[in-house]
């Protein structure tokens, strides 16, 4: 039952509203489809979609939707978004999250091909994107600054190469993923203010040049099997926040860690450190140290 007490809402009235703004339609549980007739709504502009626990698929005419700015189908059942999603060019937020990621059910995002030119913010945290479901060309999200990929089973190259070429991502979630190693390009992400990288188990080296990362302020490695920190990470001259928690095979920091003069909050709970560096006294800013040993 929806709250109003409509055991299935007449969803035929979305013929007759051409005028229609905002369109609220959570929690359904009895369809499985949203009617085409939906897109001849041409002035909508927020679609909410979320916990339409038996919805399956959005209308290919989803694309007609040209003044659309915000598309929720997050908790549905919709794994393959329609070819013409990328061409809601005003589209700024867009989610297909899940729960928990399902086995055997495989998320595919299609092609970008430089559509999609205003969208800010994607989350397909707990999707299933192992098989392959990340678009090759998803550097053409121009406007992109929020990018949640939290759990959703990505292995080695699931990650395109392009992702390097979203010049505007400002935060990237990639927690919990199955990876060993990142793209080259990620440290070419020069806006980049926060990345997730917790319980990436697989994970067992940061690129090299990490350090590239000029506007990174947040870092959250917690949880993973790093043995060493790449030594560029000390020229991350933005950052305000490490968080290394639990990562029980680093045994030491880069000697020059001291060297990170804007860092702020240190969390170093649960390791196996040897020593720590003498440069650590250096961090003239820190207002937060986590030492803790459990």
């Amino acid at each position: 039952m929806t709250p109003l007490g409509i055991r299935e809402p007449p969803l035929y009235f979305l013929d007759h509203q051409p005028h229609l703004i905002e369109l609220h339609l959570d929690g359904i549980t009895n369809l499985a489809s949203l009617p085409s007739s939906i897109c001849k709504s041409k002035g909508l502009v927020k679609l909410h979609l979320s916990n339409w626990s038996k919805l399956e698929s959005l209308p290919e005419e989803i694309g007609d939707l040209e003044n659309l700015e915000y598309l929720d189908a997050s908790y549905t059942l919709i794994s393959r978004p329609p070819s013409s999603i990328v061409r809601l060019n005003k589209l700024k937020s867009l989610s297909f999250g899940q729960h928990r990621s399902e086995d055997g059910v495989y998320f595919v995002f299609p092609l970008v091909n430089k559509g999609l030119l205003s969208l800010e913010y994607l989350d397909l945290s707990y999707c299933n994107l192992k098989d392959g479901g990340l678009p090759e060309d998803i550097g053409s999200l121009s406007s992109l600054k929020k990018l949640n990929l939290t759990y959703c089973n990505i292995i080695d190259g699931g990650l395109p190469e392009d992702i390097g070429s979203l010049s505007f991502l400002k935060k990237l979630y990639l927690c919990g993923n199955n990876f060993e190693h990142l793209p080259h390009s990620i440290s070419k992400l020069g806006a980049l203010e926060y990345l997730a990288l917790s319980d990436c188990k697989r994970l067992t080296q940061l690129p090299e040049d990490i350090g590239c990362l000029s506007s990174l302020k947040e870092l959250h490695l917690r949880g993973n099997n790093f043995e060493h920190l790449p030594q560029s990470i000390s020229k991350l001259g933005a950052l305000q926040l490490l968080y290394l928690t639990n990562c029980k095979r680093l045994t030491q920091l880069p000697e020059d860690i001291g060297s990170l003069s804007s860092l702020k909050k240190l969390y170093l709970k649960g390791n196996n450190f040897e020593h720590l560096p003498r440069s650590i006294s250096k961090l003239g800013v820190l207002e937060y140290l986590d030492l803790s040993t459990s």
